[in-house]
C-alpha cells in the first residue's frame, strides 16, 4: 500500500500552489522584503486582494476600524499570517482538476469554512491570544481528503461508504484500504509545501493531539472543530460529539461539550458570509 509521502509526491504533476501564493512566498522568504512588497505583490491579483480585505473587516479578526488599503491590512496582520491566509484561500485552485464527480468542492468548501470558524471560537474561548491563527488550521483540516480523491478516489470512496456502513472511525477504515489516512496525507502536504511547523502538526496529528510535540492545543482544537462540522453535516442543526475520542481533546482546551455545542451555533451564523469570501463559486451555485 501507498505511504502517506508516495500519495502527495504523486500527484505533484498534477496539483501545483496558486502563482500568487508563490509570488507572496518569494517575499516572506526575502530577509530584506518588507511589509510594502508584501502588499505590492498581493496586489497584482485584485481578487485576492479583495479577498484580504475582506477577512481583515469580518468578524474573525474583531478590528474596530474598517481597514481601506493592503497596506493596512498587511501590516496588522503580519508576512505570515497574510501568506497563510493566501494559502488555504487558493488551495481550491490547485486542486481545480478534480472532477465533481468526485469530490463536490461546494460541500468540501461549506464544512471546512465552518470548521475554520469553529476553530476561531474554540481558540478564543480557551484564551489563546491569537485564535484567528486557528482559522488556517481548521480550513485545511479535511485538504488529506483531496489528495485521496487524487491520487486513490476509488479507495477513497469505499472507505468513506465502508465507515458510513459500519459505523466505523474514517481514519481507521482509510489505513486499512489505503495504507494512511487523511490526516497523514494532510500533514505531509503541509511538509512538501512548507507551511509552518505548528500548522502540519495541528492537521497531521489532528486525530491524536498528544503526539503534537509542538502544537498539541492546535490539534486539539482542530480535532473539535472538525468533529463538530462533520457532525453538523450529518445532522443539521443538531450537533453531537462522538461518543468516544474526545476526551483527550476536550481535557487538553479545558472545555465542555456544553460550551463546544454553543460556539458551533455562533460559527454557524458566520458561516455563509465567510463561505462567500473564501469560495465565492458556492455562493453563485446556490443563486
Amino acid at each position: 500500500m501507498p505511504s502517506a509521502k508516495k500519495l502527495v509526491d504523486s500527484c505533484e504533476t498534477l496539483i501545483s500552489l496558486p502563482e500568487i501564493y508563490l509570488r507572496v512566498r518569494e517575499v516572506i522568504d526575502d530577509p530584506h522584503s518588507s511589509m510594502e512588497d508584501l502588499a505590492n505583490a498581493l496586489s497584482l491579483d485584485p481578487s485576492m486582494t479583495a479577498r484580504v480585505l475582506q477577512l481583515v473587516n469580518s468578524p474573525l479578526y474583531g478590528i474596530p476600524r474598517k481597514i481601506d488599503t493592503l497596506s493596512q491590512a498587511v501590516n496588522l496582520l503580519g508576512m505570515r499570517p497574510v501568506a497563510n491566509v493566501v494559502f488555504a484561500t487558493n488551495v481550491a485552485k490547485a486542486f481545480a482538476q478534480l472532477p465533481p464527480s468526485v469530490m463536490n468542492m461546494t460541500d468540501y468548501w461549506r464544512k471546512s469554512v465552518l470548521c475554520a470558524l469553529i476553530a476561531v471560537h474554540l481558540a478564543r474561548a480557551c484564551g489563546m491570544q491569537d485564535g484567528e491563527r486557528l482559522f488556517v488550521a481548521g480550513l485545511l483540516r479535511d485538504v488529506g481528503h483531496l489528495v485521496l480523491y487524487y491520487t486513490v478516489p476509488e479507495r477513497a470512496q469505499s472507505a468513506l461508504i465502508e465507515a458510513a456502513n459500519f459505523n466505523q472511525p474514517l481514519d481507521e477504515v482509510e489505513r486499512a484500504n489505503i495504507g494512511c489516512d487523511y490526516a497523514e496525507v494532510g500533514g505531509d502536504l503541509m511538509k512538501k509545501w512548507e507551511m509552518p511547523e505548528r500548522l502540519e502538526q495541528a492537521i497531521r496529528w489532528q486525530l491524536t493531539p498528544l503526539r503534537a510535540s509542538k502544537a498539541e492545543r492546535d490539534a486539539a482544537i482542530v480535532k473539535v472543530a472538525g468533529a463538530c462540522a462533520d457532525s453538523f453535516e450529518t445532522l443539521g442543526a443538531k450537533v453531537e460529539l462522538p461518543a468516544a475520542g474526545m476526551e483527550d481533546a476536550l481535557a487538553l482546551l479545558r472545555i465542555s461539550e456544553d460550551e463546544v455545542k454553543k460556539l458551533v451555533r455562533e460559527a454557524q451564523s458566520q458561516q455563509r458570509e465567510t463561505l462567500a469570501m473564501i469560495y465565492p463559486a458556492a455562493m453563485a451555485m446556490a443563486a
